[in-house]
């Protein structure tokens, strides 16, 4: 039996195609976990420049807290405080008394009508 006729038999055949499948599905795992660990990566990649973009802002944050003008702000409004020579004027909150509107909804035509016609105006 020479080579030739070895390659050319079904016993060497069947065996050498089921090894060749074996090998592809492998192969074929092999690359689809090779994408899922790229995909793995860019995911991560984008997280690390959010997190990055996040640094940036609490930074600036940090910088700004640390700024004569904002602790002066922040002790003008949380504390009360005031420079030397400035008056400080409070007046009191106004409530939201709404006296031009009645509690009770007439219509325009109502309204004209017990300005008119009715004896005791409540103006």
């Amino acid at each position: 039996m020479d080579f030739q006729s070895i390659l050319k038999s079904r016993l060497f055949t069947f065996p050498a195609l089921i090894l060749l499948a074996i090998s592809l599905i492998l192969g074929y795992q092999l690359y689809v976990q090779k994408k899922d660990v790229y995909r793995e990566i860019e995911k991560l990649n984008q997280q690390a420049e959010k997190i990055k973009a996040d640094n940036t802002k609490l930074s600036s944050l940090i910088n700004y807290y640390s700024t004569p003008e904002f602790l002066e702000k922040e002790a003008r409004e949380k504390l009360n405080l005031k420079k030397e020579g400035e008056v400080v004027v409070a007046l009191p909150k106004l409530e939201d008394t709404d006296n031009t509107i009645s509690k009770e909804s007439k219509s325009n035509f109502k309204q004209w009508f017990d300005y008119f016609f009715t004896k005791n105006n409540e103006e």
